[in-house]
């Protein structure tokens, strides 16, 4: 076999520079695809804790309603309040549920 020429190491390290060329294209746009599903990661690890956080809140709500009806067992004026409570709390969880609720594309 003959001893390759200079062109052709010339044409080989061309190529190969090509091939490390395109890799390093490729790499880019993995990096890229990276840093956007990061951010997209951390956006919904954002929404899961505020979720976690309004969660535990209706539940300490809900708990807290429990114990009022309890002490406002007899008492008609009490019992009306707390009607009137929950009332008002039943309209601010569902208009905050109606605004964040996002509406279904129509297709």
């Amino acid at each position: 076999m003959a001893e390759p020429t200079l062109h052709d190491v010339m044409a080989i390290l061309t190529r190969m520079e090509l091939r490390q060329r395109q890799h390093t294209a490729q790499l880019n746009v993995l990096n890229l695809g990276e840093q956007i599903m990061s951010a997209e990661m951390d956006q919904l690890v954002a929404a899961v804790e505020t979720n976690t956080t309004v969660d535990q809140s209706v539940l300490t709500f809900l708990s807290g309603i429990a114990q009022q009806i309890t002490d406002a067992a007899g008492d008609r004026a009490k019992s009306l309040a707390l009607a009137a409570t929950i009332k008002a709390s039943t309209d601010a969880v569902t208009a905050a549920l109606i605004a964040n609720t996002p509406t279904p594309p129509t297709t």
